[in-house]
């Protein structure tokens, strides 16, 4: 989870980097059952994914099973 957060400040705008942390945070998540507060950043980070391919309309650059997904 480091290395994925400290690529956003590279490009805060990076669809891709905010859904594999994402998935980090869900991961971990379902690692350590007992820490909710992982499941809340995940969904964040998704969310902030999906804003971002929504505002660029063109997903042909990003390689992300999320962006196949609208």
């Amino acid at each position: 989870m480091r290395v994925i957060k400290s690529a956003l400040p590279l490009d805060f705008n990076d669809a891709a980097t905010w859904y594999f942390l994402g998935n980090a945070y869900f991961s971990n998540f379902v690692a350590n059952f007992k820490k909710f507060d992982e499941l809340e950043h995940a969904i964040k980070a998704y969310n902030k994914a999906v804003s971002l391919i929504s505002f660029r309309k063109n997903c042909s650059d990003i390689n992300t099973p999320i962006c196949s997904s609208i």
